[in-house]
């Protein structure tokens, strides 16, 4: 039997190739590791970029209803101007750009131009690459109040009753110290009035606002402007009712507005603004009322939301 000889070099080839094996399997792995580095240093510029511009469009959104509110404030006649629902043209701002629209939301007629002194809904939108934000807000006529004693903080003067009693009331009012209690009325027209003679101007446009609550059971306010002519020595005498029904109301404090658009001849005997119910004679409570002429849109704080985007 022949003796196997000692070879030193396949030793040595055997060991530089399993180095060489670890070295590139080491070399393989750090690449990994850098690639998935790089990968997530990406993914987590990406996602910046974009929590960047959805803060970004939020802003541009509110920016958006800033600029609408001026711009139908310096338009007196916006409502003709305006479609419901359709966005004004973009304007761009920084990294991107924003829109708004108006909508009609309270008689459901989808017109902005019909109803006189009515409020609506402004929706601004902003937009930075791929994201979009959009909120909105209700808006309402603001402008001098037309009654005197609107919180009823002063009593019960200058209202007067109209086949009802009213009271000055403590308990529970909405605003301030007191409220108005309207009570033992002889029907659902019993309700107090005010005197705007010489206030109110014939074809004009009145925002009406109240908040009301019921004693009873949910019940709709009607809110009206009457007309009255005691023609020449009591002959051809008339009266004019300009109403709407409101929102129904129940046992809580509940906000209901009207828009009414009265209009009369000559120079008439009274002009009254009056409040009753729609279809029973219950109690009733009204507080912080508004009858309001102006044109200019104030926003209301309560009402904003944010919107969703089709």
């Amino acid at each position: 039997m022949q003796a196997r000889r000692y070879n030193p070099t396949a030793h040595t080839d055997r060991r530089r190739g399993s180095i060489y094996a670890v070295v590139l399997a080491m070399a393989i792995l750090v690449s990994l590791i850098g690639l998935s580095a790089v990968a997530v240093g990406r993914i987590n510029l990406r996602t910046a970029a974009a929590g960047g511009d959805s803060s970004s469009a939020e802003l541009l959104a509110l920016s958006a209803i800033e600029h609408g509110i001026a711009v139908l404030n310096s338009d007196s006649n916006w409502r003709s101007n305006y479609a419901n629902d359709v966005e004004c043209a973009p304007i761009a701002l920084g990294p991107g750009s924003f829109t708004w629209k108006l909508r009609d939301e309270i008689d459901g007629d989808l017109r902005l131009s019909v109803g006189g002194l009515q409020p609506a809904r402004i929706v601004g939108i902003g937009r930075v690459g791929d994201a979009r934000r959009a909120y909105s807000v209700a808006l309402v006529p603001s402008g001098a109040n037309k009654l005197t004693n609107p919180g009823i903080e002063s009593g019960t003067t200058p209202y007067e009753a109209s086949n009802c009693v009213i009271e000055q009331n403590a308990t529970n009012p909405h605003g301030g110290l007191r409220s108005m209690l309207v009570r033992g009325r002889a029907d659902r027209t019993g309700g107090p009035a005010q005197d705007l003679k010489g206030v109110l101007t014939s074809g004009r446009s009145y925002y009406i606002e109240a908040w009301v609550r019921m004693s009873t059971s949910a019940e709709q306010p009607v809110i009206s402007i009457v007309v009255t002519d005691g023609g020449i020595l009591g002959i051809l005498s008339s009266t004019t009712v300009f109403k709407a029904k409101a929102d129904s109301v129940g046992v809580d404090w509940t906000k209901v507005s009207v828009a009414l658009n009265p209009s009369w001849t000559g120079s008439p005997n009274n002009i009254y603004w009056h409040i009753e119910t729609n279809s029973t004679n219950q109690d009733f409570y009204i507080d912080d009322v508004k009858v309001i002429e102006g044109t200019s849109m104030g926003a209301v704080r309560e009402t904003w939301k944010q919107e969703s985007l089709q």
